[in-house]
C-alpha cells in the first residue's frame, strides 16, 4: 500500500478548505480599515474555533492554575551564549533551547513514563500502516476520532490534570493535552523513535487561549498534529500557534529569531522565562 503524498498543509487549508484563517482575515480587515480610518480595535474579537470532533479545544487551565504563565508584563532576552537549536531544528517557526527544570516536569514524567501496548493500539485502531508517514496521520486520525474533548473538572485533581494515554482511552475523553499524551504515547509504542516526537504547549494567537499540540520529526521534516484537524500540518510553518514549552527526549523554550540575542516568549507577552516561573 501506497502512503499517502508528502502533506504541507496548513491549518487554514485544512479546516478552512484553503480559505484565509480567522488570523489572516483579521490582518485583512484592519489593512483596510487602517487605510480607510476605521477603529481596528473591534477587528480582533474572534470566536472559538471548532475541532474535529465538534469541541472548541484549548487548554484546560494551565495558564491560570500555574503561575509560569501569568508573569508580569516584562522584557528580557536571553544569554546569546545559550545553545539555540539549529535552523534545520526550527519547527512552528520558532527557535528553540535546552533548558532544566520547569514547573511541569511532575506531569511531563508521569505521562511520558506511561506505557500503551502495541496491542491495545491495533485492538482499537486496527492494523498499523507499513509506511510510517501514513501511521502518523493513522494515528492522529484516530486520536481525534476516539477521544471527545473535555475540559478537566476544577474538582479534579485540582484543575488541570495531564493524563497518561491508557486512562484517557478508558474514558474515552480528555482534553488537548491529554489527546496530544495519547497520540505521543501510541506513536511511540509503534516505533517513532522518542527523538522525533515534541509534546507542545502553544498559545492559539487567533482564540487567544492555550493549547497542547503534538509535533513529529519525519524524515527531516516536521508535522503538526493538532486535534483541531485529522490534516499532518506543515510543521515549519506557525500555523496561528506561538509555541512555548516543548517535551520529548529534552525540555525547550522557544522564542522568535531576533538578529541577536534570540528572544523568547511567554503566553501575551516578551517575557524573562525565570521571572515567568517557566524554568527554574
Amino acid at each position: 500500500m501506497n502512503g499517502p503524498e508528502r502533506p504541507r498543509t496548513l491549518k487554514a487549508d485544512a479546516i478552512l478548505g484553503g480559505a484565509p484563517s480567522a488570523l489572516e482575515r483579521i490582518r485583512m480587515a484592519q489593512a483596510a480599515a487602517e487605510m480607510s480610518g476605521v477603529d481596528t480595535a473591534s477587528l480582533a474579537q474572534v470566536p472559538a474555533a471548532s475541532s474535529s470532533n465538534g469541541a472548541t479545544c484549548a487548554v484546560g487551565d494551565w495558564s491560570q492554575a500555574r503561575s509560569a504563565l501569568q508573569a508580569a508584563e516584562l522584557v528580557a532576552t536571553l544569554h546569546p551564549a545559550l545553545p539555540v537549536a539549529p535552523r534545520a531544528d526550527v519547527f512552528l517557526a520558532a527557535p528553540r533551547i535546552a533548558i532544566g527544570k520547569t514547573r511541569f516536569d511532575a506531569d511531563w514524567a508521569r505521562v511520558e513514563s506511561g506505557h500503551l501496548s502495541a496491542g491495545a493500539i491495533k485492538r482499537s485502531m486496527g492494523n498499523p500502516e507499513a509506511d510510517q508517514l501514513a501511521l502518523i496521520q493513522q494515528v492522529n486520525r484516530w486520536a481525534n476520532r476516539k477521544i471527545a474533548y473535555r475540559a478537566d473538572s476544577a474538582r479534579s485533581h485540582g484543575g488541570d490534570y495531564w493524563a497518561d494515554a491508557a486512562r484517557t482511552l478508558r474514558k474515552g475523553a480528555g482534553d488537548c493535552e491529554d489527546i496530544a499524551i495519547v497520540k505521543y504515547q501510541a506513536l511511540l509504542s509503534l516505533g517513532i523513535d522518542r527523538g522525533d516526537l515534541y509534546f507542545t504547549l502553544a498559545h492559539d494567537l487567533v482564540r487567544h487561549a492555550d493549547h497542547a499540540l503534538l509535533v513529529v520529526k519525519h524524515d527531516g521534516q516536521y508535522f503538526l498534529l493538532d486535534n483541531a484537524t485529522d490534516a499532518l500540518l506543515d510543521g515549519s510553518q506557525p500555523n496561528d500557534y506561538r509555541p512555548i514549552l516543548s517535551f520529548g527526549e529534552g525540555k525547550w523554550i522557544h522564542g522568535i529569531q531576533a538578529a541577536s540575542p534570540a528572544i523568547y516568549l511567554s503566553r501575551n507577552e516578551l517575557s524573562s522565562p525565570r521571572v515567568m516561573g517557566l524554568i527554574k
